[in-house]
């Protein structure tokens, strides 16, 4: 295994890894899914995995292998996102792009236009896929549901930002 050369960003292959584990212990999500602690740690610190390792864990979790290894495309891209499909529901995206603005602010994390446009889609996609074309009042009745898993997202995005990445540690 060779350093992972991404920088210690959101985007790292470190932080893809904390996203799909959760609240999971490292130990746990280990024998969970297959894969040696100590090399999961190993890589937690900025190792670079075998791609067994990250397919392993890819297949583990349903993310999507691309997503895992390299950050592009979105976690759980395996499902086709339906946007296209029916057209977008406008209440609906403005109901979840409120919650993700109130989380991002209450929670004082610092996301790229890019990364919020992100969010808010896979949360579109995901209400979407589980009610389909509904009521504004079903919509609403998810939105605490959106919100929780928005809030854990940013949980982990604040624990990823305070630890130092392998490369930068002395």
């Amino acid at each position: 295994m060779i350093e992972d050369t991404q920088d210690g960003t959101e985007h790292g292959l470190a932080s893809r890894i904390r996203f799909v584990i959760g609240d999971d212990s490292l130990r746990n999500f280990a024998l969970k899914s297959g894969v040696k602690e100590g090399t999961l740690r190993s890589v937690m610190k900025g190792t670079r995995p075998s791609i067994d390792f990250v397919t392993t864990i890819a297949n583990a979790t349903g993310v999507s292998l691309e997503w895992l290894a390299t950050g592009t495309g979105r976690p759980y891209s395996k499902a086709k996102s339906i946007l296209p499909d029916h057209g977008i529901d406008r209440g609906l995206f403005e109901m979840i792009s409120q919650v993700v603005e109130k989380v991002i602010q209450e929670e004082k994390i610092d996301l790229s236009p890019g990364a919020i446009a992100a969010t808010v889609i896979d949360y579109y996609d995901m209400v979407f896929s589980v009610v389909g074309k509904t009521t504004e009042e079903e919509y609403r009745s998810l939105m605490p549901w959106v919100e929780y898993g928005i809030r854990k997202g940013a949980k982990h995005h604040r624990r990823n930002e305070k630890q130092p990445h392998a490369r930068y540690a002395k």
